[in-house]
């Protein structure tokens, strides 16, 4: 039987699974121990340091690595290097140094310069906070320069092209406002749309072409507000559809009145807003599948595709991974969340084609890093922070291999007496405030409740305004061919009917807009994600057992499907739910 441990964090029971304790002995490091670790480990030339059990349950560890990651609270500031202006995930009262792209990656500074020696009285985290705050880092997080072009206001970005205010996404071009949207060509406001083009406000979907407001479906063209549809091509409201064009709230139609109710549906801002209102009432009563899942094998989660053995959410392509969160074709990691192609990769917030990163925020094809944040193509890092290229340093400062591995030895000893080793970084020397922090996202908390984690709060608002607002007009048509009021438009902010924070529309949104004869959102980006992860995200998972009630079940002691499984849907949902078989055998 499994372990069962109390959260010291929220006190809640989690079980330790036998994965867990195989995964932890496979990534555990050996190093050449101090002296003091005795003749025999160093007669075996080397001693093991077992990672141990996590002593936070897995939603309180996805909050404390989530304190590291800022994706959409953005500043204004300097460059600490050449002084132009930058914008930054970091704002100027966080005491942290940026530099802008150009200037960090570039030869013109080292980050080794800022080394500190390890000091064996004074805890670890406490030496690498002091160093961090030391060494200038990226002002976003991306490659421009390197590996991507016109995509200097994208945060954890990578290899694309003429993007915008992207999020958690690579290889994509001439897109904006998207988060997890990888391998796609003019996708605006959508999440977790991959290998897509030409894409509108859609969630958790592959293979799209020309589609607006769909979630969860693939290989379909020319849709419009539509869940689960797969090979389909103009079909509008329609709800798991398989291989069908011209539909309309799933029955047949021509192209005319295809034509006609896509009008209807696009005229105005309002006529979208009803649309999607009486489309989401007219699905409450169709099956749901038990998790979206599609092309998976002994999978648990929700939103994941082509996975083999693992538990995961809105993941792709994983393989042996457990408490994956957001990625690309991870293999064998444990607590990742948003990363591309990790392998052997613990407790960490964006590994991007890392092997063996333990404990890391923020690095990028390094091999054998522990405890680092913001390291490129390294290797054998312990307790770094900005270094490119680096190879055998702590708290960056150079060493041989030989003085490394004994100095990490070292470290990883004093961090057991200290209780650290096998903790990530914590809540209290995040840079970011609670309420900047991704863990706003899934943990939402009030400022008291966040100071009471040991969190800090931004109470800076960097956002007010003072100036006159534009207001946009209900219909684009307005807009086309009216340049005096493209100019306001573009020149003007907007007032968000949400939050109230003002935002701008930028000339290739319009241009997006206009072309496709959508509506100027009266939404500000930071409110329309929110909007749609609450769509599309549930953390929680339930025991549960099918609904069908068909006559083949008649036999059965409540008349339903036996089938049972793990799902998103718990008691207190209104949702009908069906196991995999009879969901897809209920589709047309």
């Amino acid at each position: 039987m499994s372990p069962q441990k109390k959260c010291k964090q929220c006190a809640k029971e989690f079980e330790v699974t036998d994965f867990d304790l195989n995964f932890f002995k496979k990534i555990s490091p050996t190093f050449d121990p101090p002296a003091s670790a005795g003749p025999e480990a160093l007669r075996a030339g080397g001693k093991t340091f077992e990672v141990p059990a996590p002593t936070l349950c897995y939603e309180c560890r996805l909050q404390r690595r989530l304190m590291r990651r800022n994706e959409r609270a953005l500043y204004k500031r300097k460059c600490d290097h050449c002084q132009k202006d930058v914008v930054s995930v970091f704002a100027e009262n966080s005491g942290i140094k940026v530099h802008c792209n150009k200037c960090w990656w570039s030869d013109k500074w080292n980050p080794l310069d800022y080394g500190i020696e390890y000091d064996e009285d004074k805890p670890f985290f406490e030496q690498f906070n002091e160093l961090y705050k030391k060494v200038p880092q990226l002002g976003l997080m991306n490659d421009e320069g390197t590996g991507s072009e016109n995509c200097e206001y994208c945060q954890d970005f990578a290899y694309g092209k003429n993007c915008y205010f992207m999020t958690g996404c690579w290889r994509s071009e001439n897109s904006m406002y998207c988060h997890e949207s990888d391998r796609s060509k003019y996708v605006v406001d959508s999440d977790l749309t991959i290998d897509s083009e030409i894409c509108y406000e859609c969630m958790s979907s592959s293979n799209l072409y020309n589609c607006f407001y769909v979630n969860m479906s693939d290989a379909s063209r020319d849709c419009i507000l539509s869940y689960d549809l797969k090979g389909c091509s103009n079909c509008i409201e329609c709800y798991g559809l398989r291989n069908k064009s011209y539909f309309i709230k799933n029955q047949q139609s021509t192209k005319e009145e295809f034509e006609k109710r896509k009008a209807e549906i696009l005229k105005t801002r309002a006529s979208i807003e009803k649309a999607r209102v009486e489309f989401d009432e007219w699905c409450k009563n169709k099956p749901r599948r038990f998790a979206n899942m599609v092309n998976c094998e002994n999978c648990t989660g929700n939103v994941m595709r082509n996975c083999k053995n693992s538990y995961a959410y809105s993941t792709y392509n994983a393989v042996d991974c457990r408490y994956f969160n957001n990625g690309d074709s991870p293999i064998s990691c444990l607590d990742v969340f948003q990363s591309g192609k990790p392998q052997m990769s613990y407790e960490g917030v964006t590994p991007d084609e890392c092997y063996l990163a333990l404990f890391t925020v923020w690095c990028w094809k390094c091999r054998n890093v522990l405890y680092s944040e913001n390291c490129h193509n390294s290797d054998d890092l312990f307790g770094c922070t900005a270094l490119k290229h680096g190879k055998y340093c702590i708290l960056n400062k150079q060493y041989t291999k030989e003085e490394y591995e004994q100095l990490v030895a070292k470290i990883i000893t004093n961090m057991q007496r200290d209780g650290e080793w096998g903790e990530f970084f914590p809540i209290s020397i995040s840079p970011f405030g609670y309420n900047e922090a991704m863990a706003r996202d899934f943990f939402p908390l009030s400022k008291e409740d966040a100071l009471k984690l040991g969190a800090k709060w931004q109470d800076t608002d960097y956002s007010s305004f003072n100036g006159t607002f534009y207001e946009p007009k209900e219909t684009i048509e307005e807009y086309i061919g009216n340049e005096e009021e493209q100019k306001k438009l573009l020149a003007g902010a907007i007032k968000c009917r949400v939050t109230s924070k003002p935002f701008r529309i930028i000339p290739q949104e319009l241009a997006f807009y206009m072309e496709h004869k959508l509506p100027i959102p009266t939404i500000c980006f930071d409110q329309r994600f929110e909007n749609r992860l609450a769509r599309r995200y549930k953390l929680k998972l339930y025991a549960g057992k099918c609904m069908n009630e068909a006559p083949s079940f008649a036999g059965t002691t409540d008349g339903k499907c036996p089938n049972t499984f793990t799902t998103i849907y718990g008691p207190q949902d209104k949702e009908i739910v069906y196991c995999a078989d009879c969901y897809e055998k209920s589709m047309i």
